[in-house]
């Protein structure tokens, strides 16, 4: 289970800037040690290319991504 799900928007802290953007590709994969790795893609508006970013990185509101840093 994913925390978010493909549409869901997001912020994330990339390009030296705070950014929102849209998750439009969400990517798992197991470690040897059995351990889960989710990855979302996000279009950030303005920008030619997605955005990876853990997941543990994206926040569903801009307050809570500024009370995390």
């Amino acid at each position: 289970v994913t925390r978010y799900n493909i549409g869901d928007k997001g912020w994330v802290k990339g390009y030296d800037k705070i950014e929102r953007g849209i998750i439009v590709e969400i990517r798992c994969r197991a470690t040897k040690k059995g351990l889960l790795d989710v990855y979302c893609d996000l279009k950030i508006k303005g920008y030619r290319n997605l955005l990876p970013c853990p997941e543990e990185f994206i926040f569903p509101t801009k307050e809570e991504l500024l009370k995390s840093l």
